[in-house]
């Protein structure tokens, strides 16, 4: 699950880089919270008139959890942290700081696998 898990979050980090929100619903179940949540983060990209540039998400210590409620879905327990990154706009570029590192609860569903939920883990 480590390969899928890292490769959805570098697929989720370009998407946003790139405004691209095929790309970003790709990541994500259609309909689910998390592409709920997903498409709220490009929407308020777009109306800011801003662009990211060098996100970078970090994962690790990819742990199975507690089955869910999703038919076939695996759930994992990940580290995330996020390098600093810029967004640029009309006022000019700034510097959004590293997001100190988080533990979450990945519900990822299979065909291809792409995430359902991101919950605090607790």
């Amino acid at each position: 699950m480590v390969s899928v898990v890292v490769g959805l979050s570098a697929a989720r980090d370009r998407a946003l880089m790139a405004a691209d929100a095929g790309a970003l619903a790709n990541t994500t179940v259609p309909g689910s919270p998390a592409a709920e949540a997903d498409i709220q983060v490009l929407n308020g990209l777009i109306e800011a008139g801003e662009s990211v540039g060098g996100l970078q998400t970090s994962v690790s210590q990819v742990v199975d959890v507690a089955a869910t409620l999703w038919p076939g879905a695996r759930a994992v327990r990940v580290t995330l942290s996020q390098s600093a990154s810029t967004r640029s706009g009309a006022s000019g570029t700034r510097t959004v700081p590293a997001l100190e590192s988080r533990q979450v609860v990945l519900i990822l569903v299979p065909g291809p696998w792409r995430v359902a939920e991101v919950r605090e883990a607790g």
